[in-house]
């Protein structure tokens, strides 16, 4: 503000009818559509509580907010970025950029979200204690939330680019309703049926979104859906790499978890950076290009 004139923004501007018709049409379906995001990500302790009492809330909370790490920390801020990104690309390219956001961001988050899966049982045998050891197989299933939640994150940023709010929104409610019936029909079965409610309902909805983008843009499913299959393809031989050490270890006497979740972890990098190399060749030298482009840019005069 410092360096804006005074007048610009002091000045008085008159209300335009049109202008505030505009802002509220854009506005109010974004509103509502973040409400019900809101929602789909609380409502579903709320079912579990009801369901299943405090007990397994505890460890269904814990697991889905550890799974959830790899897209809230990493998934959600590349899609905040995307959205000034998409805005600013001509219309007629807009298609292209997002299958290409695509490509890169599976080749970041899928290996963090897979990989957070691959090692749960060692993870939560390092870091809890016996009482906790339900929380493994949640925590494999929730893995989910980090694979889905990016892409239709993504999607977001490219429809609110393309001045689609009100399909913003009623993806958001589609999602909120299959969380919801999922918990409430087959989920409610067991804990362990309700994280699987939970990844269905957030995987349907990225491939909504996709879907629509299909309608809008003619951007077909297998080119979209096909852009995510090479980095998926690299963390199975990440997964395989993991349960491997993991059986090693084993025929071994006394392992320490500590040791043993390291080698795990060190096993599936290595194992996921040789997938990626030879199944998604192209997009992981674009994404190594821009990491040295960031790391080696000069930071901007103050």
């Amino acid at each position: 503000m410092a360096n804006v004139q005074r007048r610009d923004w002091l000045e008085p501007c008159r209300l335009s009818l049109q202008q505030t018709r505009e802002l509220l049409a854009f506005g109010v379906p974004m509103a509502l559509g973040a409400l019900l995001a809101f929602a789909a990500r609380r409502w579903d302790n709320l079912l579990v509580s009801r369901l299943f009492g405090p007990g397994p809330t505890g460890m269904y909370n814990l697991a889905y907010n550890l799974a959830d790490v790899p897209a809230i920390q990493v998934g959600e801020q590349i899609g905040d970025v995307l959205l000034p990104s998409f805005a600013r690309v001509e219309v007629a390219r807009r298609p292209a950029v997002l299958v290409r956001s695509m490509a890169l961001l599976s080749l970041v988050v899928f290996p963090l979200a897979v990989g957070l899966g691959a090692v749960a049982p060692t993870l939560v045998a390092t870091i809890f204690d016996a009482r906790w050891r339900p929380l493994a197989p949640m925590l494999v299933l929730l893995s989910a939330l980090s694979l889905t939640r990016p892409v239709g994150w993504t999607v977001a940023s490219y429809l609110q680019a393309r001045q689609m709010p009100r399909a913003i929104f009623w993806l958001e409610a589609l999602k909120l309703a299959l969380l919801v019936g999922g918990i409430l029909s087959f989920g409610r079965r067991s804990p362990l049926w309700t994280c699987v409610a939970v990844g269905v309902s957030f995987g349907l909805h990225a491939v909504a979104s996709l879907w629509v983008v299909r309608q809008t843009d003619h951007v077909p499913l297998r080119r979209s859906l096909g852009c995510l299959a090479p980095a998926l393809g690299a963390c199975l031989v990440m997964v395989a790499a993991v349960l491997l050490v993991r059986t090693l270890l084993a025929s071994l006497a006394s392992v320490p978890p500590v040791l043993a979740l390291t080698c795990e972890v060190l096993g599936g990098a290595l194992a996921y950076a040789a997938g990626a190399g030879l199944l998604a060749r192209s997009a992981s030298r674009e994404l190594m290009a821009k990491l040295r482009d960031a790391l080696h840019r000069h930071p901007l005069p103050e």
